[in-house]
């Protein structure tokens, strides 16, 4: 499977600042495609602390994790990040709309 810049961004915007968490609240596992995004979203929901997170994920999802905290973000202050991030938000709901609905339109016609 190919990366997920959109999703990978995401993660990287809410490992990197905490103070994202409350805004993620809507997000689910559905929301990531990637089975390694995935599990790094569901374990950075169960656990708030870096190294409890890091701690909790297998060698591979901690590589991962690893892959995710060194990428680079664009230098931009606080505001444009937020927005960013909602943006994010925004654009990851709309695919699992899409997905759900491409679900629904092949489950009709079988």
């Amino acid at each position: 499977a190919e990366r997920q810049p959109l999703e990978e961004y995401t993660l990287a915007l809410l490992m990197r600042y905490p103070d994202f968490r409350p805004a993620a609240s809507p997000l689910n596992e559905e929301h990531f495609q990637w089975p390694e995004n995935r599990a790094v979203f569901t374990a950075w929901r169960d656990w708030s602390i870096m190294e409890e997170l890091r701690s909790s994920l297998d060698e591979e999802l901690q590589d991962h994790l690893n892959h995710l905290l060194s990428q680079e973000l664009p230098p931009i202050d606080a505001r444009k990040r937020s927005d960013d991030f909602a943006q994010c938000l925004r654009r990851l709901e709309e695919r699992r709309l899409r997905e759900l609905q491409r679900q629904l339109a092949d489950s009709f016609f079988l």
